[in-house]
């Protein structure tokens, strides 16, 4: 095995006892780590990777040290330590400008920057900085445990100072001593740790959640030419590109269809009425039941923080969010993603596609989306649009109650003696593949004209960057998808597939983006002939859509006695 030592600065370390290069086995590594800490690098920060390369026959690792350790910046807060909440209410109430224009779109991006930035720079004068903790918790050790330490670490002086058996045999009879009492005291402090967990106060999950929390181990990444990913930036740079390829539409597979879609886009629009306004009292509301513990936008503005604007800011933010419906424009800066790429479980973490994209928005944007939800959920429960057999994203609707469902069909079908043929399909990326044209079409019969407006600009000219620790990668235009991360993505996909065929003759259970097709009957042949039919009648629904289905990842299955 071959190793090598670069420090920090990407020059080798080079000594007069070690060359540059250690051809040796792998068992002689601690060895040449060892080095280092005896050659007074006292405090030395080491990295090591293993490069799996087919290069040689020889397993070569890169083990890159570095006399200062490397510093991880911390993500950046606003409000680090303790805020003074009437000085932030006071500050932002003061260079707040109810007189603001918001006529055009211009306009409102804008204002919508301004206010931004001035509840950025009163947040942060308003902050001080954190208080330093330090680690109080000591364990506290037993009295004779305490004095066998003492006898012990006297024992081992003695015979290092002497080298006599006679000391060496008292000494080890002190170690063992000590280990089995500490082996005791940790058993008992474990056992009195577990009896004290309670469900009441929630002690007993946290510490389950704590011990199965799996911590992946991080794999480097490869170029598409099988190559190694070395930095940040290059890292990000490569889920960007990723996520470029993946944020397309479906290849296209009917044009006469797309034609038509296109044409009833460009078809004017009816009159319609205006909207009706939000409230400061609404937007309160909203304000007061956003969850704390969301990760902010690249603005970096929170929950916390909104809880505590003043009057005059609820007034302006009031202002900008009718301004909105007013002139059907969604500001740009709101349409602003940063993305965190996080592994997936049982994954070669060697490729992008490896990783799940998160990402994180503006949350003035999330709180325009609630408001606005409430406004659109009215609609198309009178409209009848979203089909009974979708159980995702809905209230009083779960996971559980749709595998209930089922099983209860499954169930019944073999009380009476049938078969029950089962279709489990899986969309292919359906969140990320929505094609916006058809989406806008389907929007367009459904909503007034200013809400289809509001949504048709609230889908353009989105854009995101990837994150890989403090490095940025290059900008990402969304050209289709829903909008991860927001609230209106679960409904737009929704009402993007609520037009799914279904057939007399079978069940259909759908959660999300995950579909289930059931049916029963005495005879074999009728059942695969009734779910062929509905499949049938699927796969030309999905061509006609853009939508495709995974079939590495569907399956058929025939219950029966």
């Amino acid at each position: 095995m071959l190793y090598r030592v670069i420090n920090q600065n990407g020059y080798d370390t080079i000594s007069p006892d070690n060359p540059t290069y250690w051809p040796t086995h792998p068992n002689r590594l601690p060895d040449v780590l060892d080095f280092f800490i005896t050659s007074g690098l006292r405090g030395i920060h080491s990295l090591s990777q293993v490069l799996n390369d087919l290069s040689s026959d020889h397993r070569p690792v890169l083990l890159t040290t570095s006399l200062d350790p490397i510093l991880e910046l911390p993500p950046p807060i606003l409000t680090p330590g303790y805020t003074d909440r009437n000085y932030f209410a006071q500050s932002l109430d003061s260079v707040i400008d109810l007189r603001v224009p918001l006529k055009t779109p211009e306009e409102l991006d804008e204002a919508v920057q301004e206010f931004t930035l001035a509840v950025q720079r009163t947040a942060r004068t308003s902050s001080q900085p954190p208080t330093p903790k330090y680690n109080t918790q000591s364990i506290n050790l037993p009295q004779h445990i305490r004095l066998l330490i003492t006898h012990k670490r006297r024992a081992r002086s003695k015979w290092q100072r002497t080298r006599y058996p006679s000391d060496r045999q008292h000494y080890e009879q002190l170690a063992h001593e000590l280990r089995s009492e500490l082996s005791s005291f940790w058993s008992d402090t474990y056992n009195s740790y577990i009896i004290s967990l309670s469900t009441h106060d929630r002690s007993l999950w946290d510490s389950t959640k704590r011990l199965l929390r799996s911590h992946p181990t991080p794999s480097p990444l490869r170029h598409p030419d099988n190559s190694w990913v070395r930095s940040d930036e290059d890292k990000a740079q490569l889920f960007a590109n990723h996520l470029r390829s993946i944020f397309q539409p479906s290849p296209e597979s009917d044009p006469i269809h797309s034609h038509q879609v296109q044409e009833y886009l460009d078809s004017p629009l009816p009159l319609t009425f205006p909207p009706s306004p939000f409230s400061p009292s609404e937007v309160t509301y909203a304000i007061q039941h956003l969850p704390r513990k969301k990760s902010p936008g690249y603005d970096h503005i929170t929950g916390e923080i909104l809880r505590h604007l003043p009057r005059r800011a609820i007034l302006f933010l009031t202002y900008l969010y009718n301004a909105i419906l007013r002139t059907t424009y969604f500001p740009l800066l709101w349409k602003f993603a940063h993305i965190k790429m996080i592994p997936k479980p049982n994954k070669l973490h060697t490729e992008p596609s490896a990783y799940r994209p998160i990402s994180l928005l503006p949350i003035f944007s999330k709180l325009f989306e609630k408001l606005f939800l409430k406004r659109l959920v009215p609609i198309f429960e009178s409209q009848n649009i979203i089909p009974s057999n979708q159980f995702g994203f809905r209230p009083f609707h779960s996971t559980i109650h749709q595998c209930l469902h089922i099983v209860d069909i499954i169930s019944s079908s073999l009380e009476q003696k049938q078969y029950c043929g089962a279709a489990f399909l899986d969309v292919e990326q359906a969140f990320d593949r929505v094609w916006h044209p058809g989406l806008l079409y389907k929007l367009k019969k459904i909503l007034p004209s200013t809400y289809y407006l509001i949504l048709q600009s609230y889908l353009k000219d989105r854009y995101s960057v990837v994150c890989q620790k403090d490095k940025l990668s290059g900008y990402i235009r969304i050209n289709a998808s829903v909008p991860q991360g927001s609230v209106l993505g679960p409904l737009l996909y929704f009402i993007y597939t609520a037009d799914i065929p279904t057939h007399p003759s079978t069940h259909m259970a759908t959660f999300a983006d995950d579909i289930c097709i059931l049916t029963s009957n005495p005879e074999p042949s009728l059942v695969s002939h009734n779910l062929q039919q509905h499949l049938n009648n699927l796969q030309k629904w999905c061509k006609k859509w853009r939508i495709v289905i995974n079939q590495s990842k569907s399956i058929h299955i025939t219950f029966s006695l």
